[in-house]
């Protein structure tokens, strides 16, 4: 009777421990640091370190909008390359184009010259913001002016013309992000990208 008396205690101690090391799988995570030039704050509930994944669409997204990346996809439309727009592109212009539209022309990521010359944007314009060198980089602007054609080329209204969609590029990677989590079966995430937020689920406070 005593062995069966140990066998049942032991039997509840490694019950007890799969048990703690079940619930213990899935906790909150956290990864931060700088993106775009800008930076990242991702919380999420999984089972696994999801890190490399989250950085990896990071730099999908950078490789294809980034305008501080040289070697970017819009770097190379903005130099006037011949290149073809990926899905990321593509739908980043599109949305662009549609909202300057609903916007009657308030929002427009062709004015990246002019935030170049006032100094805030991926390079300096190196010339004084006088009334002259802004009425020149006026004619730039335009995004409702240029257009993609059938198979992915971005036709610019003057070879000027540069993009900078930073404005509406930090909340497209926050859902890129947060698609990835929910296809890895993660339900509660916080993302944050230069002050753009995606949410889903309960926090680690327990609230929705």
């Amino acid at each position: 009777m005593r062995i069966i008396h140990y066998i049942y205690i032991f039997t509840l101690v490694v019950m007890g421990v799969m048990v703690s090391g079940c619930s213990g799988m899935e906790s909150y995570r956290s990864v931060e640091g700088g993106v775009w030039n800008t930076t990242y704050h991702v919380t999420y509930r999984a089972g696994r370190d999801m890190q490399d994944s989250i950085l990896r669409v990071m730099r999908e997204v950078e490789r294809s909008l980034s305008p501080f990346d040289g070697q970017s996809l819009v770097s190379a439309v903005n130099r006037g390359d011949s290149v073809k727009a990926d899905s990321l592109l593509r739908r980043i212009f599109t949305a662009s184009q549609e909202v300057n539209l609903r916007s009657g022309g308030a929002f427009d990521p062709t004015v990246a010259p002019l935030v170049n010359l006032w100094g805030y944007g991926y390079r300096s314009a190196g010339v004084e913001p006088t009334q002259v060198a802004i009425d020149s980089l006026l004619a730039f602007v335009g995004i409702d002016e240029c257009s993609m054609t059938s198979d992915g080329y971005i036709r610019k209204k003057h070879a000027g013309t540069e993009f900078n969609f930073s404005a509406i590029t930090k909340g497209y990677g926050c859902d890129l992000v947060g698609d990835m989590l929910r296809r890895n079966g993660c339900e509660d995430y916080m993302v944050e990208i230069g002050g753009e937020i995606a949410l889903s689920g309960r926090s680690p406070r327990g609230g929705d």
